[in-house]
């Protein structure tokens, strides 16, 4: 939830939370339905940063500076 609020891709983390919950959120095409799960360093290794779909039309890519 915090990651989705810090990076502004939800509005708050009650948001943030609705929509894991609805199976609204993608990371790397692996859908996300567990609102304990963590997004590690492991999600940014490939260089091109960390890939998450909200919905169907909305990507962002974020990165680590």
């Amino acid at each position: 939830m915090d990651f989705l609020a810090i990076t502004k891709i939800a509005p708050s983390k009650a948001e943030a939370r609705r929509l894991v919950q609805q199976g609204g959120i993608q990371i790397h095409d692996k859908r996300i339905d567990d609102t304990n799960f963590l997004v590690t360093i492991s999600e940014f290794e490939s260089g091109k940063g960390c890939l998450v779909k909200k919905g169907k039309k909305s990507y962002f890519r974020v990165k680590i500076v």
